[in-house]
Order: C-alpha cells, then structure tokens, then sequence
C-alpha cells in the first residue's frame, strides 16, 4: 500500500513538473506600415520582458497559460495567451496594426479675456466654419472627376465631337489612359499597404521587383476588393500566395 501511495506522489510531481516546464518561445512580429520593427515583449506572468530586433524577431521563456503583452507607440498594443497550439506554431506570427489616435473633448469657458495670449486663445469661443452642410444647402456626395475622365467627357461632350474622335482613335486611347492611371493608382496602394521586408521574405519579391509583382497582383480579380476592405490578415494571406505563382513566372523557382 505504501508503494502504491509513493507511485502516486512520484507521479503527481512528474506531472507537475512537467507543466511547469519552460519553453523558449520564438516569434516575428509582422507590421503593415513599418521596415524596422522594435516591440516591446512582456511576460505579465513571469514579470520579464524583451525588445524584439529591427526585422521584429523576439525569443523569450514561456510555460504554459503565460501570459505576453506586445506593445509599441504606433501599434494597438496586444495579449497573447501561451497554449500548446501557439508552442506548435513557432516561429509564431504576432500581427499588429496601428493605433488609432482620438482627440479629447475640449470644453470652451465663458470667462473673458485677461491678456495672456495662450490662455486667450483657449477660452475664445470659435464659430463653426461654413459649409453647404452647416447652411443646409445640398451637398455634392460624388467624388470629383480625375484629369482623364474630365479629358474623355470633353471628347465625348457632343455628338461631332464623339464621331470625330471615335475616327482618329483619340476616345479609344484616353479610355486606355484612363484605365492606366487608375490601375497605377492601384499599384500604389497596394505598395503602401506592406513593408519592404514583407514583400521580400514573405512573398519571395526582391525590392526592386516590388512594383511589378504588385501589378502582376493587381491582375486578380481579388486584389481590388481586398484593398477596399478593413481586413489586412486576408491581404496578407493574398500577397503570400501571389508571392509564389509570381516565383513560378519569373522562373526563380
């Protein structure tokens, strides 16, 4: 009987042991707007923390329910709960977005002036600035036209104006131009949207082949949407995948 109970106790610290069992956990924080990277990394748990290096890679000690804090100025800070799925997944990808910055309220006193440039400035009371919409007049909710479209509606403004243009192909190559610039537009967007070290060891793409892998992306149907909508992990996701079939077209592969 007695063996039995020490059988138990042996096992019951082995276990105990073993769930207390650190781990060096391994990660890279990825980032939309930032080349060089240095989060803060804290284990709440444990009370210890560490910088990650300027591509973002951090390692720390881990066990299992830590709990991590990452943190930085232009970053929504974020938690990260260690579980056994999280270990598997190492290095492990933190994605962090930017911090969204709101203005506090300003309440304007009815005190008057007293002389003092900087604390007058602040109690004089500033009337709303003048627009339709504060006139209640009707306002123009359709995006301005860009320079092309202005150039194909001044081509196309009349009927001699449609026929003749339509001859001599001067309708037909501002259409291409204006589907040109709004493609470059695109482009750009899409270049904005990752770091320069994202494109080149996530995706495979060498800076300088940047631009022509974003316009070989901007060929997917899929490429304008995702710019359009608030969800930057399925860009992220896109941009990887394209990252190969662009290897495959280049033969680098």
């Amino acid at each position: 009987m007695r063996t039995v109970k020490l059988t138990v106790v042996f096992f019951l610290i082995v276990c105990a042991s073993s769930a207390q069992k650190r781990s060096e956990f391994k990660g890279r924080i990825i980032a939309q707007t930032a080349d060089s990277l240095e989060v803060n990394v804290l284990n709440l748990t444990k009370e210890k923390g560490v910088v990650t290096d300027y591509k973002g890679y951090f390692s720390i000690s881990v066990t299992l329910g830590d709990e991590l804090y990452f943190s930085a100025l232009p970053f929504e800070p974020l938690k990260l709960y260690i579980t056994e799925e999280v270990l598997r997944e190492q290095p492990y990808q933190v994605f962090l977005f930017d911090k969204v910055n709101t203005l506090q309220e300003v309440l304007l006193s009815d005190s008057g002036l007293i002389g003092v440039d900087y604390v007058d400035i602040q109690t004089i009371p500033v009337l709303p600035f003048i627009t339709a919409a504060t006139l209640g007049l009707p306002q123009a909710t359709k995006p301005l036209p860009t320079v092309e479209e202005r150039r194909i509606y001044t081509a196309s403004s009349g009927p001699v104006d449609i026929i003749v243009n339509t001859i001599n192909g001067k309708l037909k190559k501002l259409k291409k131009l204006d589907r040109w610039a709004k493609l470059d537009k695109l482009v750009v967007q899409g270049e904005q949207a990752m770091a320069v070290y994202y494109f080149e060891e996530y995706c495979g793409v060498p800076e300088a082949y940047i631009t022509d892998f974003v316009f070989f992306c901007a060929k997917d149907e899929r490429f304008k949407r995702l710019l359009s909508i608030d969800d930057q992990l399925q860009l992220f996701e896109f941009f990887e995948e394209k990252g190969k079939a662009y290897r495959e077209f280049r033969e680098w592969e």
